[in-house]
């Protein structure tokens, strides 16, 4: 059964399409849960009704005066939305570093570190192996958990910033820390092997290909899933995927298994455009899939 958590807010708002608005009526008839979700929704509705009713409309010269006493000073963002769109974007990525939780950015680090040491003092052959297992793991957890609708969902949906721009700017900027970690780790690895200190994979080429190839698809996947269903259900394919491959490491798994583990650990460009693919159909049904975003 899949609950209509998503659309709670907009059905009790009355702001449903009556197409979407009639299976969530059928699922309520049903459901416990989400009767008791809505009824809280209500409740809350009739709250900010009630409490802003009491209120008189603030006007222009309120919101001025409190500008100028807020420190630092609040600019007045006084261009059109369509201006200065490389302005708007960096600030998009900044921003988004904060609705990320500190819980997850540890995990994804500790992963990675923990990976990284256990590369270090395995044999040279079997190095490239643990970061092919753990780099792309982390990758996906950190996707799932950033990815996913999270508690700032409702107030990203009340903003003029589209729900696609957000979700473009959480994968960017998700991938790009994952990514870096991923090349200091390996940069880390190399130089350890080259004072003969250590027993990583000699050549960055080849650990880089060895987490960077199946990192892609495996991340598209969680990130998929976690978008347009929930994290946990993206993360727990991303690690049924990561079992399957290690399964089939020690000849455990059928050999249709392994051709398929095979082709996402070692990917052409046929997987590669498959992930795009994902990502790209993700982003466009997001805002579909969630009422009242653009």
């Amino acid at each position: 059964m899949i609950h209509p958590t998503d659309s709670l807010s907009a059905y009790v708002a009355g702001t449903l399409a009556e197409g979407a608005a009639e299976p969530v009526r059928a699922h309520l008839d049903v459901c416990a849960t989400c009767r008791d979700d809505a009824l809280v929704w209500s409740r809350l509705a009739e709250g900010v009704q009630s409490a802003a009713a009491q209120v008189a409309p603030p006007t222009p010269a309120l919101f001025d005066r409190i500008r100028r006493r807020i420190k630092p000073p609040i600019p007045r963002y006084a261009e059109s939305l369509g201006a200065a769109p490389l302005r708007r974007a960096a600030g998009i990525l900044a921003h988004q570093w904060r609705l990320v939780t500190w819980q997850v950015w540890a995990v994804s680090a500790v992963a990675l570190v923990a990976g990284a040491l256990l590369a270090a003092f395995v044999p040279a052959e079997q190095s490239r192996g643990v970061l092919g297992s753990v780099v792309p793991l982390a990758a996906a957890f950190l996707v799932a958990a950033s990815c996913g609708t999270g508690p700032a969902d409702e107030i990203l949906r009340a903003t003029l910033t589209s729900r696609r721009a957000v979700l473009l700017g959480r994968l960017t900027v998700v991938m790009a820390t994952v990514t870096a970690g991923g090349v200091l780790t390996t940069l880390g690895l190399a130089a350890l092997d080259g004072t003969g200190s250590g027993s990583a994979a000699s050549g960055v080429p080849e650990l880089l290909l060895a987490w960077l190839g199946p990192l892609v698809p495996l991340c598209a996947l969680s990130f998929a899933l976690s978008v347009l269903w929930r994290p946990a259900v993206g993360f727990g394919f991303a690690m049924g995927l990561w079992v399957l491959r290690n399964v089939t490491g020690i000849g455990l798994a059928d050999r249709w298994v392994s051709a398929v583990t095979d082709h996402m650990w070692a990917p052409g460009a046929a997987v590669f455009a498959g992930a795009v693919t994902i990502v790209a159909v993700t982003v466009f049904v997001a805002p579909r899939r969630i009422p009242g975003s653009v």
